[in-house]
């Protein structure tokens, strides 16, 4: 899991380098909005603990070349998701204690949470929409064990985020995963 978190990661740090602007010569920090499955079956084989610790210590590697936001998803263990209480951190310079103390205070994912992917990369869609940061890339990392609960469409909502110019990357582990769909969504959303 770190391992795939990082070689995602190092790619991205690498298509800033591409995407530069300005004139001062210098690279631009990309946004990475980490959207984190927070569902129930997280809890199961210690998957929760193995995502947090992931991320916990990829932030702190990145955090000066990335400004690393977090959003959790479902919201209420409904089939929905609001950006405005999911997104815990914004995308932000040096954000590895703000994301981790968000893991921390988030705690374990509650049982019986559906899984809505696709309203996940939606509200992701729409947090970078409104931030209307059109200066620096924006990216998404989605993490998840599992499928679409939800039937909310998450290759169309990939395809979506990607034609904002916002890739999707997705991360999936654990012996649910569907991953046909889980390549369809990296595949729409340009990864």
């Amino acid at each position: 899991m770190r391992f795939l978190i990082a070689i995602i990661l190092t790619s991205l740090l690498g298509l800033s380098s591409v995407h530069a602007g300005g004139s001062s010569g210098a690279c631009e920090q990309p946004n990475i909005l980490v959207v984190l499955d927070y569902s129930g079956s997280m809890n199961q084989y210690n998957k929760w603990n193995q995502a947090v610790n992931a991320i916990n210590q990829l932030v702190n590697i990145f955090e000066r070349s990335m400004r690393i936001g977090l959003m959790l998803f479902p919201w209420n263990g409904e089939c929905s998701v609001n950006h405005n209480q999911a997104v815990r951190t914004p995308c932000l310079p040096d954000n590895a204690a703000n994301v981790s103390n968000q893991l921390r205070g988030a705690g374990s994912p509650p049982r019986g949470h559906n899984t809505p992917i696709g309203r996940a990369i939606e509200q992701a869609t729409q947090h970078f929409n409104e931030r209307q940061d059109m200066g620096r890339r924006n990216f998404i990392v989605l993490v998840t064990d599992g499928e679409e609960t939800c039937r909310g469409g998450p290759v169309d909502a990939a395809r979506n985020a990607f034609a904002r110019d916002y890739p999707v990357f997705v991360i999936g582990f654990g012996n649910g995963v569907d991953r046909g769909t889980l390549n369809r969504i990296a595949q729409a959303g340009g990864t």
